[in-house]
């Protein structure tokens, strides 16, 4: 393999640590050109590699399987586990002898998915203690959306509530407990830990952070704005969006104006504070004398709307505040600063870059490459399954209705075109493509206004990829159906043994 950058690699590296933060947009962080949101992190770093990355999917449980295994998101276990996938990259290492450890705030990713693999010491977010056990978060969503059904035409009578001193206390103490993932300061501090106990040996980390994820409009920031009905219209904007994406429809900004852009200040705010928790990081390794020999990538597994395309958060939405995330390579030692690569990647390729910056193999089976291949990639795939009518969760539910609406949706960006195709098993419902160099905003869709060449190739190019990764809806969705009556017969057999 011919690594055309490695001139810029520094030599002795044997540690490698790979920060991923939920729902992070590359767009907002100064190495893309973003006002300081993270001026510790730059300032740390001496030498690496600022890159245009895609992920391949835009929600967590479809996304990680890319980071980890190399592989896309529909070429192996349709509930996005590693069965069926190329060894996870923490496996390979920890076959080598490396040290590995992953330490994830996701309780998602914790419950559902054999997210420990490969790691020697996996920091568990439920089993560790660190999450809230009571429901009070909940209760007071109930509350106030019952209320707010009533007063929604009033949001000042909300706001006035927020005023009251013994009511609004009670209020907001409630919504600020009850915040569930681990902080990154608790989960930053364990990691530091680990290192402590670890640094003797070659290692492999992984640290998944959740402060950049919503809710925003709680807690401390919600006490500061005083406006109670803020908190509710954020609850609202989450399930409009699904809503209005089912219906192929849009939330108009109106009413949320204002929302959001409290919504951006505090996303921005957050990402300062996984900054700072990063920076604690990296002055605990050059106290320990590693920041000669450690490596680290930043990145996300997906992005996040702000209404841009007339929805919040993220789900099974394939526009570009969704798929766009970060991808730093960063040294701590060495000089020339941050370069940039202009080629234009995807979360496959982080596996191999690990590997490569290690001198290791590359993980057989693996669709990516490294970074330090200097060659543009010929096109950048995303994609998941999903419940058409439901969020992309209710895939792990165990029901077999949820598999009556199951959907594809898959996208291509080739040569500044993005083609965006939803498909159900009786055939394509929608198409879109956009011209990214002259509308990076993907605000017109031109597929009935662009030559039938052009999306005619776009469409070919996917059903290849479709085809390599062995993509076949009917078998997909008949192994889904086996997998929700085997879980449901274990669940039953496991009752009855309680009984008896």
């Amino acid at each position: 393999m011919c690594l055309t950058r490695e001139g810029s690699i520094p030599e002795g590296i044997e540690n490698f640590i790979l920060l991923t933060v939920d729902c992070l947009r590359s767009d907002h962080l100064e190495f893309y050109g973003y006002w300081r949101t993270m001026p510790k992190f730059a300032e740390l770093l001496k030498a690496g590699f600022i890159v245009n990355v895609s992920s391949n999917a835009p929600f967590t449980l479809a996304s990680f399987p890319s980071i980890f295994t190399s592989s896309y998101p529909l070429e192996g276990d349709p509930l996005y586990t590693f069965k069926g996938r190329p060894e996870p990259v923490q496996s390979i290492l920890q076959r080598k002898g490396y040290k590995t450890a992953g330490f994830n705030a996701n309780i998602l990713l914790s419950l559902i998915s054999d997210y420990e693999r490969g790691f020697s010491y996996y920091f568990n977010p439920i089993r560790g203690g660190m999450i809230p056990k009571n429901n009070s978060r909940k209760i007071l969503v109930t509350l106030l959306r019952k209320s707010y059904h009533y007063i929604k035409d009033k949001p000042n009578l909300l706001d006035l509530i927020g005023k009251i001193p013994l009511l609004s206390e009670v209020a907001y103490s409630l919504i600020s407990t009850g915040v569930l993932y681990t902080t990154c300061d608790k989960l930053t501090l364990e990691a530091i830990e680990w290192i402590k106990r670890n640094k003797a040996t070659p290692f492999f980390l992984w640290i998944h952070y959740m402060d950049v994820h919503n809710p925003y409009l709680v807690g401390d920031d919600l006490r500061r704005l005083k406006k109670l009905s803020y908190f509710v219209r954020e609850q609202e904007l989450v399930e409009k969006s699904f809503e209005a994406y089912v219906k192929g429809e849009r939330i108009e900004d109106g009413i949320y104006h204002e929302v959001i852009n409290e919504i951006n200040k505090i996303y921005d705010k957050r990402i300062t504070v996984v900054d700072n928790c990063i920076g604690k990081l990296i002055s605990e390794l050059r106290r320990e004398g590693l920041d000669k020999e450690t490596a680290l990538i930043l990145t996300s597994d997906h992005g996040q709307g702000f209404l841009e395309h007339g929805l919040y958060s993220h789900g099974p939405y394939f526009y570009e505040e969704f798929l766009r995330v970060p991808m730093i390579l960063g040294f701590l030692r060495g000089e020339g600063g941050l370069e940039r690569i202009n080629d234009h990647r995807s979360s496959i390729d982080i596996a191999p870059t690990v590997l490569s910056i290690l001198g290791e193999d590359e993980g057989s089976g693996y669709r990516g490459r490294s970074i330090l291949e200097d060659s543009q990639s010929p096109a950048i795939y995303s994609e998941a399954f999903h419940p058409g009518k439901k969020p992309p969760l209710a895939i792990i539910s165990g029901n077999i209705e949820d598999l009556e609406d199951l959907r594809v949706t898959l996208s291509i960006k080739k040569m500044w075109k993005k083609y965006i195709v939803f498909i159900s098993p009786s055939g394509i419902i929608k198409e879109e493509l956009y011209d990214l160099m002259n509308d990076p905003g993907e605000k017109v869709d031109i597929s009935n206004l662009d030559s039938q060449a052009s999306l005619d190739d776009l469409r070919s190019d996917l059903l290849s990829h479709m085809s390599q990764i062995g993509l076949d809806f009917t078998k997909t969705m008949g192994r889904l159906r086996v997998r929700y009556l085997r879980e449901k017969i274990r669940l039953r057999e496991g009752s009855r043994e309680r009984a008896d």
